[in-house]
Formats: structure tokens, sequence, C-alpha cells
């Protein structure tokens, strides 16, 4: 990535694991030092000075799990584990259950410090109850709140197959595959008002020949037939932060 720095050209790189970080320049075009050896992360900045004159270079070495959550908006170098929109002014910030947004901004007046947003957390009130041994329900009544952008219902399910319904109708299947379903409640507000979702689950067998494809850590114990489990159910508030790019 290159960035205008305040005039500057300043180039960032990422180090992969375990890969120690060198960079050496022809000693005829550069003035002084010529082999620099940063440790990646933020405080990896070094300069680089022409021999012809100009402005100096910059170069920033970071950890490749900084470089994985980086993006460059509006010729800025952003880095933080929430979602990044883009806005016309600014970024919004998306986070999963997390209402503390860390974040890093350059060029800013912070530089290569972490800044964070605190948001108001909010633990989503909801019911859910097993119906039988293949079926559960949710009623979920979605607050309002200006710090959240979406409530996910994440199931955690051992099963062949899951089904929801509303008011008789499918609205949503899901393949198990080892992981949990996480489903966006936006879009089922106003039904989920008046109506409980309903979950179908079909038992999964140990003949089941996708089953090649599941880790073994993730496969269940068959000794006492199929399995129909609800391991775990919870609803994740998805936080969203305005971030200006003065």
């Amino acid at each position: 990535m290159k960035l205008d720095d305040r005039g500057s050209e300043h180039y960032i790189f990422f180090a992969p694991s375990g890969c120690p970080a060198e960079f050496v320049f022809d000693r005829a075009g550069v003035r002084g030092k010529c082999v620099f050896k940063p440790q990646p992360g933020l405080g990896s900045t070094f300069r680089v000075r022409p021999e012809r004159g100009g402005k100096d270079i910059k170069v920033t070495v970071l950890t490749r799990e900084q470089a994985l959550c980086a993006s460059k908006v509006n010729d800025r170098l952003l880095i933080t584990d929430a979602t990044v929109l883009p806005e016309k002014e600014g970024v919004r910030l998306l986070s999963l259950g997390d209402n503390s947004i860390e974040y890093v901004l350059y060029p800013s007046k912070a530089g290569f410090t972490t800044q964070c947003i605190e948001l108001e957390k909010v633990k989503p009130s909801f019911e859910w109850k097993r119906v039988g041994g293949r079926r559960m329900t949710v009623a979920f009544d979605t607050p309002a709140s200006g710090s959240v952008h979406e409530y996910f219902l994440n199931l955690d399910y051992t099963a062949d197959l899951a089904m929801a319904f509303i008011d008789g109708t499918m609205i949503l299947d899901h393949f198990w595959y080892g992981q949990p379903w996480r489903i966006g409640l936006k879009r089922l507000e106003k039904k989920m008002a008046k109506e409980e979702l309903v979950f179908y689950f079909r038992p999964l067998g140990k003949d089941y020949p996708y089953l090649i494809d599941i880790s073994d850590s993730d496969k269940p114990d068959f000794s006492e037939g199929p399995v129909c489990r609800i391991n775990k159910v919870e609803i994740i508030p998805q936080y969203i932060a305005d971030l200006p790019l003065e």
C-alpha cells in the first residue's frame, strides 16, 4: 500500500509470520543508512533519504495480523477488527458482539496509536424453548438502540438440516457443517414482533456421506443413534459507529 503522508510517500508492507523483515537500498541512490531490519508492528516506521534531495520516503512494516485487518480509505490506512463501510466523509464501523471498537487511523493526529470508540452496551432479551425432540421456538422483539445496526441469532446445533418458519411458511434453511447458523434478524423484525420463529431439525445419522468432509473434532457421538441436539442459542448485537476522516 502507498499513502500520501502530508506530501511524502509512505509505503506500507507486511511481514509473513516467521519471516524477518529486511530492506536493502542501493547505496548510490540514498544518503546515510541503506539497510533496515524493522521489527514488524505499529512502531516499525523508518525513513529513507534520497541521494538527490527531495522529501524522505517513509516505510512501515505491519504484522500479518495487522495487515489482514487493514483497509485503505480516502488515502488513509485504517486498521481495525470491525467491518469497514466507506462513506463520503468517513467510514462506518460494524462490530459483532463487542461495543468497544478499537482502530488505528493513519495519517491522523494520533498517528499509529490505537484509539477506541465506546458504545452503549446492549444485552438482548429473548426467549427460546424446545418443543419435542425436533423443534424449538424463538421469541424476540427488537429493542430500539442507536448503537446497534443488526441483531444476529446464533444457533449452535448438531443435526443434518435446520429449517426456520414464521406463521407456517419456511423462510430459511441451513445444512449443518460443524459451525453455528447465524441469522440476521432485521429483515424479520416486523414478523417476529407478532410471531415466534419456529425451527425444525432433521436428525443426523452416522452413515451420511458428507461426514467425510467434517473434521473429527466436530463429528458427534453416534453411539446412541442419530443426533439432533441444540447446543446453544444466543442473540448477538452488531454495533455501529461513524468514524469521520478529519
